[in-house]
């Protein structure tokens, strides 16, 4: 015998439906009444008229892509930020601008289905890198310098351009050290 729709059955059956309606996404109506984000799916599928069907999924897509462009929005918030920390050598502020971006980088991954498994650890190890590159630099700018032209070689001479500054703003004790090696 079929199980019963959690939805149908729910208290507040009425409620989900106009929330529904009104073009809440089907996740948060899931938070908000304590059910599985798939029951209230699988009622939209089998259990709303053909036009609410229509305009729920219609909500569901403008709600996602507003997800999305706000993730990006706050993801290039977090890299200016990252990068006026690199270049005043607040590394506080740049550890905490990769935990940030990869937070951000999490829930989009999630929101648009991807595996997190393998990103994530994708994540991690490009955050790892931009340390090791950060303290080598600090302690070698010459060899900040040679980063940024390959970097600049692959393309990405903002990142050429920041990595330089913050060679720049070491102690000139350490780029004459540097200079003898």
């Amino acid at each position: 015998m079929p199980r019963a729709c959690t939805v149908c059955t729910h208290s507040k059956a009425d409620s989900i439906n106009r929330d529904l309606a009104a073009g809440i996404p089907t996740a948060s109506i899931a938070t908000s009444y304590r059910i599985g984000d798939s029951s209230v799916r699988r009622h939209v599928r089998t259990h709303l008229s053909a036009s609410l069907l229509q305009e729920v999924r219609a909500s569901e897509h403008l709600g996602s892509v507003d997800l999305i462009e706000r993730l990006a929005e706050a993801l290039d918030d977090v890299s200016a930020v990252r990068s006026a920390a690199l270049l005043s050598g607040n590394h506080g502020v740049v550890l905490r601008a990769a935990s940030a971006t990869e937070s951000l980088v999490g829930s989009l991954i999630d929101r648009l289905g991807i595996d997190s498994t393998e990103t994530s650890r994708l994540l991690r190890d490009g955050d790892t890198l931009a340390r090791a590159v950060a303290r080598a630099t600090a302690e070698q700018p010459g060899l900040g310098e040679g980063i940024a032209r390959q970097l600049e070689v692959l393309g990405d001479p903002e990142t050429a351009d920041e990595l330089r500054r913050f060679a720049q703003r070491q102690p000139a004790s350490r780029r004459m050290a540097d200079v003898q090696r």
